[in-house]
């Protein structure tokens, strides 16, 4: 799609935008009743956002069925990526293609790159921990180096920085359960069957009770060496990703990219904070991202 060239192609800039209004409209949408969706001001946006998404993911699938059809033209082989997969899979209509590479995209635009100008964000207000950042990676992957996924392993302190910055940033700050088989007991109060629970992971997050100063960014509180740290707050007091069989299909992936361009940048930049001294407050916008742009400096290490 063009997203890492310098010049982002204008189709790709439109479908980027109409994810950032279909995520911001989605956030009002969702409270009214279905009934009156039609009514809503914002319903026309939030269908044309859709329909562009649509559009966009109908085009790389049709584009790709073109591809593949050509090389078994040729006799080629056809095999590796994803969608060459999904397009194989005999069982998948060429409707549930477009939806399953739809949601693909949906969930690589505003996810990943949200929590990673987070991570930098909290770094550059933090030197003391940027340099501890700074001088894991170099240890591990000292001088030209690149770290790989089989070094993170020997990282616990960036996969702390990436954990602890999910905890006060997380990427979906509610999340929703409906109680489907049997009505459940919890704090003591009876909840009948096909009751639906809205669970706000960021509130929780957040609770002094179950994280000390939990407004503060402190990683090393998810270091096994921290015990008292680690066992004073819930299993579930943040879970960004989920658990259980709902847990986000992503979340290695998401883990492995955060990983890997917080360890290149923080091994070649020394970042810095803006300037002027903006502090940069979180909205939701179904996804928790940054009220305003964070702007920061990124000082040559050589």
């Amino acid at each position: 799609m063009g997203c890492l060239e310098e010049k982002v192609p204008e189709e790709t800039d439109k479908f980027i935008k109409a994810v950032f209004e279909m995520f911001r409209l989605s956030a009002i949408i969702v409270f009214f009743p279905k009934a009156l969706w039609p009514y809503i001001p914002q319903w026309k946006r939030f269908v044309a956002a859709w329909d562009y998404i649509f559009y966009i993911t109908e085009k790389l699938v049709n584009k790709k069925i073109r591809e593949i059809q050509e090389h078994v033209e040729k006799g080629c082989a056809v095999e590796g990526e994803y969608l060459t997969y999904l397009l194989a899979n005999i069982k998948m209509t060429p409707f549930d293609v477009y939806g399953s590479l739809c949601e693909l995209l949906l969930a690589a635009v505003d996810t990943t790159s949200n929590t990673t100008s987070w991570i930098l964000y909290n770094l550059a207000r933090e030197p003391s921990i940027q340099q501890q950042l700074y001088e894991e990676v170099t240890s591990v992957c000292p001088g030209d180096q690149i770290p790989e996924a089989k070094d993170f392993a020997n990282m616990p302190f960036l996969k702390a920085v990436a954990k602890e910055t999910l905890r006060m940033y997380p990427v979906v700050p509610g999340n929703a359960r409906l109680a489907i088989e049997n009505g459940v007991v919890a704090g003591g109060y009876y909840f009948a069957k096909n009751t639906l629970f809205h669970l706000c992971h960021y509130a929780v997050s957040q609770e002094d009770s179950e994280f000390t100063e939990s407004r503060s960014f402190q990683p090393n509180r998810w270091l096994r060496t921290n015990k008292e740290e680690k066992n004073k707050h819930h299993p579930f007091a943040s879970i960004p990703f989920g658990f259980g069989t709902r847990t986000c299909l992503g979340k290695r992936v998401a883990e492995l990219e955060m990983y890997s361009v917080i360890s290149q940048l923080i091994k070649h930049f020394e970042v810095r904070p803006d300037p002027s001294g903006k502090v940069v407050m979180a909205k939701t916008r179904t996804l928790l991202c940054p009220e305003s742009p964070i702007n920061l400096q990124f000082i040559d290490r050589k």
